[in-house]
C-alpha cells in the first residue's frame, strides 16, 4: 500500500503531463481530495521549479476511482519574473474528476508582518494519539476528548489535532508543501457534525454523503511536515446540505504556516443510492 509521500512521486510522460497513483482511505473507493491536492501542488512545481507554491484553489466536481491512474495536465496561464499562474486538470481516461488554479512566486522582503498566535492547546504529548486518523505515514493526535466519529458526543464545531509525517524529506519545500496540503481537507466536516446529537463522522459515506467540492490553500512559511504541526479547524456554517469552514497550521513554536477554506456537501443519500457503491454520492 502506498503512503501519501510515495503518492507524490509523480512521473511525467510528456512536458507539462504527469501521471500519478492513489492511496486507499477508508474502506470506499473515491480519490482522497487530500491527496489530489498534494499531487497537484507536485504538478505545479515541477512545472516552474524557479518559484516556490502561494495557493492553491480547487473544485472537486466528481469522485476519482482509487483503481485507476490520475492524469495530471497543467496550463500555464501567466509566467512573470515572480509571479506564473498555472491551471492543472486532473483526468482518468476521458473522465475529469477535478480542476484546480495554483499561483506561484519567488521570495520576497517582508514591509509588513503579522499572524495570529498558536491557540493555547497545549503540546502534543498531552495530546490524544488518534489511530482512526493516522494513516498513510502520518502521526494524529487529537486535542481534548473528541470522537469524531461518535454520532452522541455533542461539542462545539471545532476540532484540533497534532499531526507530523516522521518520514518527510526535511528541506524539500515543495513535497513538504504537497504533504501538509493533505491533512488540511480531512477535518471540517466531522467539525460541523459536532454541534448535532445523532450525526457523527461514522455515518459518513454510509447514511450520509459528504465530500469536499472546494477548498482554498494559501501558504505563508516554510516548515518539515516531519515535525509536530497544529491544525486548527473551525466549521462556521452548516445548513442546507452543505459546511462551510476555515483552518489554520501552525509549527509547534506558533510560526502560521499556512491557512484554508473549504465548501462541502453534507445530505442523505437518496433511496436508490447504494451507499457503499465505487462512487456513491448524493451529487
Amino acid at each position: 500500500m502506498l503512503t501519501a509521500i510515495q503518492a507524490l512521486e509523480l512521473t511525467s510522460p510528456a512536458a507539462d503531463e504527469f501521471r500519478g497513483e492513489s492511496v486507499l482511505v477508508g474502506d470506499g473507493r473515491p480519490v482522497f481530495g487530500g491527496q489530489l491536492m498534494g499531487q497537484v501542488l507536485m504538478a505545479a512545481a515541477a512545472s516552474h521549479g524557479d518559484k516556490v507554491v502561494r495557493s492553491l484553489q480547487i473544485m472537486f466536481p466528481r469522485a476519482g476511482d482509487v483503481a485507476q491512474p490520475l492524469e495530471f495536465s497543467v496550463d500555464t496561464l501567466h509566467s512573470g519574473r515572480t509571479m506564473a499562474t498555472v491551471g492543472v486538470a486532473v483526468r482518468q481516461g476521458q473522465r475529469h474528476i477535478s480542476r484546480a488554479t495554483v499561483l506561484l512566486d519567488t521570495e520576497e522582503e517582508d514591509v509588513i508582518r503579522h499572524a495570529p498566535p498558536l491557540p493555547a492547546v497545549g503540546d502534543p504529548e498531552q495530546a490524544k494519539p488518534a489511530e482512526n486518523l493516522s494513516h498513510h505515514g502520518a502521526e494524529v493526535r487529537i486535542v481534548g476528548d473528541v470522537d469524531l466519529g461518535d454520532p452522541e458526543q455533542v461539542g462545539p464545531p471545532e476540532v484540533a489535532v497534532w499531526v507530523r509525517w516522521p518520514d518527510a524529506p526535511r528541506g524539500d519545500r515543495a513535497r513538504n508543501h504537497a504533504i501538509s496540503a493533505w491533512y488540511t481537507d480531512n477535518m471540517l466536516i466531522g467539525a460541523a457534525m459536532r454541534p448535532h446529537a445523532g450525526v457523527g463522522g461514522s455515518m459518513a459515506h454510509a447514511s450520509l454523503s459528504t465530500g469536499v467540492v472546494t477548498h482554498t490553500l494559501t501558504f505563508h512559511e516554510a516548515s518539515d511536515a516531519a515535525d509536530w504541526h497544529l491544525l486548527a479547524n473551525d466549521a462556521a456554517y452548516a445548513g442546507r446540505g452543505r459546511v462551510y469552514g476555515t483552518g489554520r497550521l501552525f509549527t509547534q513554536d506558533g510560526t502560521l504556516v499556512s491557512s484554508f477554506s473549504q465548501d462541502s456537501m453534507i445530505r442523505r443519500f437518496p433511496g436508490h443510492v447504494s451507499a457503499r457503491g465505487p462512487q456513491s454520492g448524493a451529487m
